[in-house]
Order: structure tokens, then C-alpha cells, then sequence
């Protein structure tokens, strides 16, 4: 009788529980005003299963586009490896404006959840171009922001972008 009882709560718990109701491993949204306003949301799940969002507004359902894909176990390694770094870890709750921006406004957003707890980084004007000229940001950052990128990408399944075009490949120096 117990086993039944268990296997009906199991079954119950299993139906009971969707994509929404799951822990997301990184959460990483992004509010860019550019000659236009354009949002983004990326979510990794400790599955692999990747749910990324774009448009002018979240909120919006009808001009929100949604992209589902999986990492594969490379990439989740790595993507695990780099959040649970010490460089990671140690980034702070705020990172300030590094420029004063006049026409480009990036507001970005990251959540790692982890075992021992959720850290939330909020950056405002994200201009991580600038690490092009000098050392704005951690490169910890950086190289997380590009991972995100790469993720968003294969995630809508955009073509990489050409060398000329492609600020991670510069700001990491990837071969």
C-alpha cells in the first residue's frame, strides 16, 4: 500500500510540474535601447534545456519570438565550470556605468543559481566593447557574456557572426 501511495505522489508530482516550475541554472536578461527598444531572456536549465526570448517587450506575447534548443554535455560542462568559477563568484551584486552612454543603453541582468544560493548581478550601461581599449570589466564577465551570446545563437539558430562583426572573438582573443 505505501508503494502505491508513493508511485500516485511521484506520478501527481511529475504532471504537476512544468518548464516554469524548474530552477534555471542561469538566467540572463537584457534591455537594449538602440534607435529602437529590444529585450531578451535567456534561460539554462541544469538539464541543458535552453529557452531563450526576443523582442521588443517581454511582456508582449504576440511579437515575442521563443527559441527552445538543448546544450549538449560539452557545453554544459563548460557553461557549469565558468558559473561556478571563483571569478564568477566573486563578481558583484552592482556594476556601475563605465561610459556615459548618449544613443546605445544596454540594462543587463544575470542569476546563478546554485546550491548554496542565487547570486543576482544587475549591470547598468553594459558596454562590454570598451574592453576592447581597456580593462572596463572583469574578463570573468566578459567571457560569461560571450558564452550567453554563443548559446543565444545556436538557440535561434543565427549564423555566427563574421570575424569583422564578432566582439568576443576580439575581446577573448579565440583563435
Amino acid at each position: 500500500m505505501r508503494i502505491r501511495l508513493l508511485v500516485a505522489i511521484l506520478l501527481i508530482a511529475s504532471f504537476g510540474s512544468s518548464e516554469e516550475d524548474k530552477l534555471p541554472l542561469l538566467v540572463s536578461i537584457d534591455k537594449i535601447d538602440m534607435f529602437g527598444h529590444d529585450e531578451s531572456s535567456l534561460r539554462v536549465f541544469p538539464d541543458g534545456q535552453v529557452i531563450y526570448l526576443k523582442g521588443q517587450d517581454l511582456n508582449d506575447d504576440k511579437r515575442l519570438r521563443r527559441y527552445e534548443s538543448s546544450l549538449d554535455a560539452e557545453g554544459m560542462q563548460r557553461l557549469v565550470i565558468l558559473l561556478n568559477s571563483k571569478a564568477i563568484r566573486s563578481l558583484p551584486k552592482r556594476i556601475g556605468p563605465k561610459i556615459r552612454p548618449i544613443d546605445f543603453f544596454w540594462q543587463k541582468s544575470l542569476e546563478v543559481n546554485r546550491a548554496d544560493g542565487t547570486q543576482a548581478i544587475e549591470i547598468e550601461n553594459f558596454y562590454p566593447f570598451l574592453n576592447r581599449y581597456e580593462s572596463a570589466y572583469p574578463p570573468a564577465l566578459i567571457e560569461l557574456e560571450c558564452e550567453i551570446e554563443e548559446i543565444s545563437e545556436k538557440a535561434a539558430k543565427r549564423p555566427k557572426p563574421d570575424k569583422k562583426d564578432d566582439w568576443c572573438h576580439d575581446l577573448l582573443k579565440k583563435p
